[in-house]
């Protein structure tokens, strides 16, 4: 007898409550004793199960005794979160897949594990090839902590403790496993008691595994691809990384959406019993279908396998398994260690690693790298269990420590300096922080950052490994090019590492400062200044200064010295450093060791002297003892030693004064040397009347060719910069040549006339002057002499003075041709001071001056206008006749006018001449520099336009000629000021001349003032200009008569306080400011004043009011602080004419600016006594009835409104002309508010009256009357008044004229009067008020529902046909109307049946209801649905009736075979369709949603008469909807309609769909139920349709 005979024998008729402990025992012994031979048929592998479940139910039985809730503790604790083992949703899987690692198999390169997602029916199925489950398998699995797992030192299994497997009742509720001649499921209540199923058993080749996770197959599969198809899962939690046997995962729903996941195996390298596999692919395939199309993704890691072989002692296995364990107690347990390292370009894709105990945990580790190591793990098998640092836990520790080490010596010779890539952080673990989980490895020091940069594996520029503290890496904020360069330059003792990352984190050395240390060894060795300086030019080095003042006393060779010159850039630091120190009296540390010194006399020439050089210089060579150095270099190289200055051995004069110039380039020593010899020269030529013209022009030349060499070439063209630059404006020339031309000498029988014109691209200028002499030809070509000897002194008014002005034309002149006399010469932009003598034939001598101009490229003559001309000509002194372009112009004084023509418009100007004398002699003196005589007696003119000038149009200030300067007031003034080296504004500091010019200038323009205000009056005030500024909170008024600060400084304002100078209504008296005698009147009164005669001044002195006419004068009144009349003066005046003038829009401005003052600067105690009288005046305009009229009104409370857009007054209310007076003035007036009637309030006012109407009891004829007139009248749609009618319920008149207070409802007006019947009739809105009804949103009549209405005789024929309206059907609900009808006992039977309605007599079964949730399922994919209705239809199960006993349907195959209907399926398979997921008992009504018990429950198809057999036609009714449907099903129309309604739904994503039926009712479908349905009724034969 086998054991398992045995075991039947002897228990198999024990109820499981009889086992006591003892046989217990006894019977778990034998059912581990029984082996798989003795399992050869499904009834020995039932009776095995049978066995099993008994001894399961009796131990859950005795577990009981640890509490009623201990099952359910053990059913928490699968789940995931705080209350179970496991933190990831998806731990289920890694235990399911470690299971099927550890089976048998018979082929183990043949280990594959295929994973089916069923979406349909919410089931995962597990498949895999192996050998099979044993007896002991089924015990182990159905229990807890069996130890079913590494028994012996032969097998290396995952599994443990016999709990893994029941992580997944995490998610399912059920589990049915079959494996050859075994078959039971497990269910989540008590998942250690197997149910033997062996309905329909086949025999199982290797193992299914079915879990049954209701409502969770979709979203596991979706968190399954979401979590592990990308790169960094692929290499963190790979479920195949490290397993035994499996190299093959597939998960999958069908062909067209899979995952399979791949790890790859190569030949490799064996050191003992260290194993390295090279160019492993760690890879996943996905697969997709989306939006219709299929999707293919890949994911791949290139990675390297590390595997080390070792084995456990024997006392580690003991730590590990307990003292009595039989593992490794012979030659200790063979275990593996693995790493893998992913290639380096996939590091950044992948991520940080994990660890590994064959399966990934949650401990990750801090380097791109994974390791497998078999720890012991905890319970969740997520964290490791160190279990106290046993023995077992300490050599792993150490194997993976070492493991790591030989890892890091080998992959560094693989990816070389990217190994830093790899390493954790010196002060880092291998291992992330993870809640504390992790310190049991973090505190191992073997597994810390230092530990591992301690290893030789840095690659190093010497093509070596070293360690951390043998190597440095340059920073990157050095910026280092060429670092391998830089590094044998430095020649340091570590070994440079080019790490492709910063190393701050390893702590390994960096060099700071580099290539300042780099400059500093270039000074030091003489064997590497060549070749550092090269380097750091080519990197653009910028030499530091600050450094090299650090480096000092700094001293070199001679040859260093050559080299260091060559190099541009250090030369031009050095020498800059070195001019610095001179200029501050030292010398720079740089000393020559091995100098070859020269004294710098024997160098230079004999015309120069050392005495000459500046003091600076002369310091610097006494210091060197006069001694230089000469190298073979350019011209200007110059270096300032500290022991010798090195100088250019070409040209060592030039090469040293350069070194002055740039000491000293105030003190142009070598200019001096030449002009001293030269000017003395030229002297003696201007005054020697003996040589002629010709030798006079040769020798001038001569000598301003000497003095532009000794400038240099650069010296030259900076001075010529300066001279043109001197001048902004690109058409200041003419102003120099009309100033020069102006300043000549002509004979008094000639009228000075000045002509310019353009001729192509040349200016031709000509005056009619006595000629040039020597001295105007030596003062145009010099550079800082002036040829303006006197400046309005005797009659020689000149108004020249720097000398510079002549050379302004080079801005826009690349030559000048000069005739004057008998000198012919030209001279160029290039160079201006040297003039070049025309010799042509044929030029003899010319009257006057011609000059020819020749313009740049580029360069166009200046365009003047009319008012440039003028500007140009108003100052003049001497000339009277100029052409300039086309313009000619004539100049014409007489004694106080001069009258300028230009063309045939002449601008005429009132002249006042201001004479004063200078006394100050001091001042003269100052005046007087360069030997110029000035007289004491000056003048000032000014210039007042008799013609009306442009707005915002002022005179330039002139000083003969315009200046920059403006003059604020419509003036011209033409004072001698002091001007800057420009010409173009007067000097400012300092000038003691100027300041006296200033004040006589404003003295003078006081005279001007006085003289003009007897006939300009006020108008004289437009002379004056003040501004209101604030100092601090005081306000002042300052003088901007000038648009120049320093014109301005003059307290002007105090000067004419004093003046008479006010204006009065009394034309002979002016009143001064400073005694207040005249006030300021507003404008309405001065408009009052001047319509009435002096009579009616109401006793107001005309001396004492200020005519200011008009114009905007008020600055300059209240610079002079003049006041206002008094309120008590003004306002008799405005009450007693207000009425009288408001319709004179000048007075109404001015009357409304005054009184919105007046009123807020008004006295408090007479405050209301004025608001008063002003609402008593009629000055508020306010629109008409009529449209755009304006009338006034006094102020009237409650009346007076603005309304936007409106242009009428209503008969309510008023409303404000805004364009005459402004809302925000009037109520500033009045002290009021005025509000806005706007469309809401107008509404407002208009509804309240309206409500008032309805609810004042009046009789209803009365008010519907009132509210039918308002509403043809538009008011009501106007007003907006249908929300406040519909919510007062207003009387309304019916379709038999009666005026109601009922329900009414409106009728299309097609059908107005259509029906007849009392019923419809007197709920029906009459014609009349129809459209005040629909305004009123009155519900449609054909809407109308039983409980609207109020009917209560029993209904004629004519009432039910008007009810029914076939065949249009007219009303919506009329089948709930006719019902209730009915119901209500008012609807004959016989009316019913003559009118084939009497499904509407059915009455309701009431049974038991359930609240749940409707079922719902997405249509899914419609292409795979339409192949299978389209599969069916190929070989459709038609239904015919046979003949036996009795008439009964069968099913008739496309092969003619014939087959019982059966009916029970296809009502099983939609009652389980519909029942609600909590409750398998019961079923939905499709119809009305509620769930019943299954008994209660019709099934009913959708067709009439069905010729096919298709469950899915099929839909669940309870008993009273079933009825309800074959009514309507039988009526054709509504079935057809039903049909058409089907098939024309467009499903989209929705679950649940619903579709009417009739008038009201609705059948509700899955989503997926309705695409079945579709499928099937779109792809039936048209033969059949």
């Amino acid at each position: 007898m086998t054991t398992l005979q045995q075991l039947q024998s002897d228990y198999g008729k024990v109820d499981c409550r009889d086992l006591g402990s003892r046989k217990l025992e006894q019977l778990r012994d034998g059912l581990k004793e029984v082996v798989s031979a003795e399992i050869v048929t499904a009834d020995s592998g039932r009776e095995f199960i049978e066995l099993l479940k008994k001894f399961r139910k009796a131990v859950a039985e005795n577990d009981k005794l640890h509490g009623d809730n201990y099952p359910q503790l053990l059913n928490s604790l699968l789940s995931v979160g705080e209350d179970g083992l496991y933190s990831n949703s998806l731990r289920f899987i890694f235990e399911l897949i470690q299971n099927v690692d550890d089976c048998d198999y018979k082929d183990s390169s043949d280990c594959k594990l295929d994973m089916r997602f069923d979406f349909e029916n919410d089931e995962i199925i597990l498949t895999y090839n192996e050998i099979g489950f044993t007896p002991f398998n089924v015990f182990a699995i159905t229990g807890i902590a069996e130890a079913a797992k590494n028994v012996s030192s032969e097998k290396n299994q995952i599994g443990e403790k016999g709990i893994g497997f029941k992580s997944v009742f995490g998610v399912a509720n059920k589990v049915w496993i079959r494996s050859g001649w075994f078959s039971f499921e497990l269910y989540k209540e008590n998942f250690t008691i197997p149910v033997p199923i062996y309905k329909n058993f086949e025999f199982c080749n290797g193992t299914q595994m079915t879990l049954y996770v209701r409502g969770k197959a979709k979203q596991i599969y979706k968190e399954i691809k979401g979590q592990y198809c990308k790169r960094d899962a692929l290499f963190s939690r790979n479920p195949l990384l490290f397993l035994n046997k499996l190299t093959s995962l597939k998960f999958y729903f069908d062909t067209f959406r899979s995952m399979e996941f791949h790890v790859s195996r190569t030949e490799n390298e064996d050191f003992e019993n260290f194993k390295i596999e090279r160019d492993i692919d760690i890879s996943v395939d996905l697969r997709d279908y989306e939006n219709g199309s299929e999707v293919k993704v890949r994911e791949i890691i290139h990675c390297t396998r590390y595997t080390y072989y070792v084995t456990f002692s024997k006392m580690a296995c003991r730590a590990r398994y307990g003292e009595k364990t039989q593992v490794g107690q012979e030659n200790g347990k063979a275990m593996i260690l693995s790493v893998v390292v992913p290639d380096t370009d996939y590091i950044t894709t992948v991520g940080n690693g994990a660890l590994y105990s064959f399966l990934p945990t949650q401990l990750k580790l801090n380097v791109p790298i994974v390791c497998h190591v078999p720890f012991k793990l905890d319970a969740s098998r997520e964290f490791v269990d160190p279990q106290d640092n046993n023995l077992w836990f300490k050599e792993a520790s150490n194997y993976l420590s070492e493991l790591i080490e030989k890892v890091y010596l080998d992959y560094c010779h693989k990816v070389k300096e990217n190994i830093v890539r790899y390493l954790p952080d010196k002060n880092k673990s291998l291992f992330a922080i993870n809640n504390g989980k992790e310190e049991c490895l973090t505190e191992q020091k073997c597994f810390n950052g230092a530990h591992y940069l301690d290893l030789p594996i840095f690659y190093t520029a010497d093509n070596d490994y070293r360690r951390s503290d043998e190597i440095f890496c340059f920073s990157e904020s050095e910026n280092i090019e060429e670092p391998e360069k830089v590094y044998r330059l430095m020649g340091y003792q570590r070994s440079l590492f080019l790490s492709p990352i910063p190393v701050g984190r390893f702590a390994i050395k960096i060099p700071t400062n580099v290539k300042h240390k780099l400059f500093k060894k270039a000074l030091d060795i003489a064997d590497k200044t060549s070749d550092i300086l090269d380097y750091l030019d080519s990197v653009s080095y910028v030499y530091p200064e600050q450094l090299i003042r650090k480096l000092e006393p700094v001293k070199i060779t001679q040859s260093q010295l050559h080299i260091i010159i060559k190099h541009r850039k250090l030369t031009k630091i050095l020498r800059m450093l070195s001019c610095e120190d001179i200029r501050n009296n030292k010398r720079f540390r740089l000393e020559i060791t091995d100098a070859n010194e020269l004294s710098i006399t024997d160098l230079l020439n004999e015309e120069f002297e050392m005495s000459d050089i500046s003091k600076i210089v002369s310091s610097y060579m006494d210091y060197c003892h006069g001694k230089c150095i000469c190298i073979d270099e350019a011209n200007d190289v110059y270096l300032p030693c500290y022991n010798a200055i090195l100088i250019s051995a070409q040209k060592p004069l030039h090469s040293f004064l350069s070194f002055c110039r740039d000491i000293d380039p105030d003190d142009p020593f070598t200019t001096r040397i030449t002009w001293r010899e030269k000017t003395n020269e030229l002297n003696k030529y201007v005054e020697d009347s003996t040589i002629s013209e010709e030798e006079y022009m040769r020798v001038l030349r001569q000598i301003r060719i000497s003095i532009r060499d000794s400038l240099g070439k650069n010296g030259y063209h900076s001075y010529l910069e300066i001279i043109l630059k001197s001048g902004t404006d690109r058409g200041r020339f003419i102003q120099e040549f009309l100033q020069n031309a102006d300043d000549c000498l002509y004979d008094q029988e000639v009228t000075p006339t000045f002509s310019l014109y353009i001729n192509g691209n040349t200016i031709i200028m000509e005056y009619n002057e006595t000629g040039f002499t020597r001295a105007n030809i030596r003062s145009i070509t010099a550079i800082g002499e002036s040829t303006k000897n006197k400046l309005l002194s005797n009659n020689n008014k000149s108004i020249g003075e720097k000398g510079v002005g002549f050379k302004t034309i080079f801005a826009i002149s690349s030559k000048i041709t000069i005739h004057s006399g008998n000198y012919h010469f030209s001279l160029s932009d290039k160079e201006p001071t040297i003039p070049r003598v025309i010799n042509d034939v044929g030029i003899d001598s010319v009257s006057g001056t011609k000059m020819e101009i020749e313009l740049k490229g580029g360069e166009a003559f200046p365009t003047y206008k009319e008012k440039d001309i003028l500007e140009l000509c108003i100052c003049l002194r001497n000339l009277k006749k100029l052409t300039i372009g086309k313009h000619n112009v004539t100049i014409n004084d007489t004694d106080d006018k001069r009258t300028i023509t230009i063309g045939s418009r002449n601008y005429v100007f009132k002249c006042f001449h201001h004479d004063f004398t200078i006394m100050d002699e001091a001042t003269l003196e100052e005046r007087m520099n360069w030997n110029r005589v000035i007289s004491a007696d000056q003048q000032i003119v000014f210039y007042v336009p008799e013609f009306s000038i442009e707005k915002n149009y002022y005179f330039p200030l002139y000083c003969g000629l315009p200046t920059k300067h403006k003059i604020r007031i419509p003036i011209a003034i033409d004072a001698p000021f002091s001007l800057t080296t420009s010409r173009e504004e007067i000097e400012t500091e300092g000038s003691k001349w100027n300041k006296i010019i200033r004040r006589e200038m404003y003295a003078g323009l006081i005279d001007v003032i006085d003289s003009l205000k007897k006939d300009k009056r006020s108008k004289v005030f437009r002379f004056l200009r003040f501004i209101p500024r604030f100092q601090g909170a005081v306000r002042v008024y300052v003088n901007e008569t000038f648009d120049n600060r320093y014109l301005n400084e003059y307290d002007f304002l105090a000067q004419l306080q004093r003046k008479e100078i006010i204006p009065t209504y009394n034309n002979d008296v002016f009143a001064v400011p400073i005694q207040h005698t005249a006030y300021r009147f507003p404008e309405a009164a001065i408009y009052i004043i001047r319509k009435l005669s002096l009579s009616e001044y109401e006793g107001i002195d005309s001396s004492s009011v200020i005519d200011k006419e008009t114009g905007d004068y008020d600055s300059v009144l209240n610079a002079f602080a003049c006041e206002d009349a008094k309120y008590s003066t003004v306002l008799p005046i405005i009450f007693k004419y207000a009425e009288r003038f408001i319709r004179d829009e000048g007075f109404r401005t001015a009357l409304y600016e005054y009184l919105e003052k007046a009123n807020h600067e008004f006295i408090v105690q007479t405050h209301d006594e004025y608001i008063y009288k002003i609402k008593d005046l009629k000055i508020i305009p306010v629109y008409g009835i009529e449209s755009g009229a304006t009338e006034y009104i006094s102020w009237k409370e409650d009346s007076i409104f603005v309304k936007p857009n409106s242009t009428r007054s209503e008969d309510n209310y008023y409303v404000l002309n805004e364009k005459l007076l402004p809302k925000s003035k009037c109520e500033k007036i009045y002290s009021a508010n005025i509000n806005e009637m706007s469309i809401e309030y107008e509404h407002s006012r208009y509804n309240a009256m309206l409500k008032e109407i309805i609810n004042s009891g009046k009789d209803i004829t009365s008010i519907y009357k009132y509210i039918i007139a308002e509403y043809k009248a538009g008011r009501l749609t106007k007003n907006d008044s249908f929300g406040l009618l519909r919510a007062n319920h207003v009387p309304l008149k019916n379709a038999l004229g009666q005026i109601t207070m009922n329900k009414l409802f409106t009728c299309e007006q097609e059908k107005q009067g259509y029906f007849t019947t009392k019923l419809l009739m007197e709920i029906t809105v009459h014609e009349e008020c129809r459209s005040l009804a629909m305004d009123l949103c009155y519900q449609p009549l054909n809407e109308i529902h039983y409980d609207d209405l109020r009917y209560y005789e029993e209904l004629t024929q004519d009432e039910v046909e008007e009810l029914l309206d076939d065949p249009d059907h007219y009303f919506i609900n009329y089948e709930e109307l006719l019902r209730n009808f009915y119901r209500a006992g008012l609807l004959s039977d016989a009316l019913l049946q003559e009118y084939n309605l009497e499904y509407l007599s059915y009455g309701s079964y009431d049974t038991t209801s359930y609240s749940f949730e409707f079922p719902s399922e997405q249509a899914g994919n419609r292409v795979f649905l339409a192949k299978h209705i389209r599969k069916l239809w190929k070989a459709p199960a038609k239904i015919i009736t046979v003949e036996e006993m009795k008439k009964v349907q069968k099913i008739k195959t496309h092969d003619n075979q014939i087959k019982p209907y059966d009916r029970k399926y296809s009502r099983e398979s939609m009652l389980n369709r519909y029942a609600p997921e909590e409750r398998s008992d019961l079923c939905f009504c499709q119809m009305c949603l509620v769930a019943k018990n299954k008994n209660y429950i019709e099934v009913n198809n959708i067709e009439n008469t069905p010729e096919y057999f298709f469950s899915e036609l099929r839909i669940t009714l309870c008993l009273e909807c079933s009825k309800k449907f074959e009514a309507l099903r039988h009526n054709d129309s509504i079935r057809k309609a039903f049909i058409e309604r089907i098939l024309d739904y467009d499903i989209y994503d929705e679950s649940t769909v619903k579709i009417s039926i009739g008038s009201g009712d609705t059948i509700t479908f899955t989503a997926k139920h309705l695409a079945e349905i579709q499928e099937i009724l779109k792809q039936k034969p048209k033969s059949h349709k």
